[in-house]
């Protein structure tokens, strides 16, 4: 059976994670800010869950050490240097379905390397680069189905 601070944290994560989306979509210079923000809150309430400290930097230095930071925004600049090439309205829907979907992918990940800290911290213990490699892995692939499923462009 699942943690009920891991349940409660998911749940956190899916509420920023939205937010995160809604913003992302915003085609204006600086929104990245305000989805940064967001994440900031997102880890502060999912440690709380745990009753630990954490910030978003701790969570973001093992992203990195774990190799999703760096590939992660290359692969947001091409992608919004390719929807530039359509121009017009198709292409500003373009840009923001990328936003969109690159800010929830980034909360997501986010999230579950924030669950992840908090949870080894609560135990003592911290997340070694494996670990955080593997938890990457696994938010991807969690990712694509919570899109699907129950993120903001699921069916009703």
């Amino acid at each position: 059976m699942t943690d009920p601070r891991v349940q409660a944290s998911r749940r956190i994560r899916n509420h920023f994670v939205a937010a995160a989306a809604a913003t992302g979509a915003i085609p204006v210079p600086g929104a990245s800010v305000a989805v940064q923000a967001e994440m900031t809150a997102m880890v502060v309430a999912i440690a709380a869950e745990f009753d630990v400290l954490v910030d978003l930097a701790m969570v973001e230095v093992l992203l990195v050490k774990a190799g999703f930071g760096a590939a992660f925004k290359t692969l947001f600049m091409e992608g919004a240097r390719a929807m530039g090439w359509f121009g017009g309205p198709a292409g500003c829907g373009g840009v923001m379905a990328l936003g969109a979907s690159t800010a929830a992918l980034e909360a997501f990940v986010t999230g579950e390397m924030a669950i992840a800290v908090a949870c080894a911290a609560s135990r003592g213990t911290s997340v070694s680069v494996d670990d955080a490699r593997s938890t990457i892995r696994r938010a991807r692939k969690d990712f694509r189905r919570w899109w699907e499923d129950e993120g903001p462009m699921a069916e009703a």
